[in-house]
């Protein structure tokens, strides 16, 4: 048997795509982000742009999301340098969601969500200058 969903809830809209770093600076991968939000996504905060540093500017108030700092109607990257983190984007709800997973292998994380505490304390961090 199907979902009853009512027509007014707004459905998720594309599948979870992840940025991976692949060299370059860390900006460089918070640049992509907009390139990977679904073009026919209608979000509720309105479509980001992203500038040169990976700060997001929305249109009016912006979601909430891990791993940014939020000033005004900007998000900025708030993530230590790791050149091991994926990012995982997604729109659902209307919402668009940014989590940062653990891409390192010597974690018990890896692979999985994390917090900006917990990258914070992880004792791997893999910087791009190192």
């Amino acid at each position: 048997m199907g979902c009853e969903c009512p027509d007014d809830v707004p459905l998720p809209q594309g599948s979870c795509n992840y940025l991976i770093h692949s060299g370059g600076s860390i900006e460089r991968l918070y640049r992509l982000v907009g390139h990977i939000i679904p073009n026919d996504a209608e979000l509720t905060h309105g479509r980001p742009i992203v500038h040169d540093d990976g700060s997001l500017e929305f249109p009016g108030d912006p979601p909430e999301l891990t791993g940014y700092r939020r000033e005004g109607s900007h998000l900025y990257p708030a993530w230590p340098p790791c050149t091991l983190r994926m990012l995982q984007v997604q729109v659902a709800y209307a919402v668009l969601h940014i989590a940062g997973i653990c891409g390192n292998p010597r974690m018990d994380d890896f692979g999985f969500e994390v917090s900006l505490d917990q990258c914070r304390k992880c004792p791997f961090l893999q910087n791009a200058a190192t």
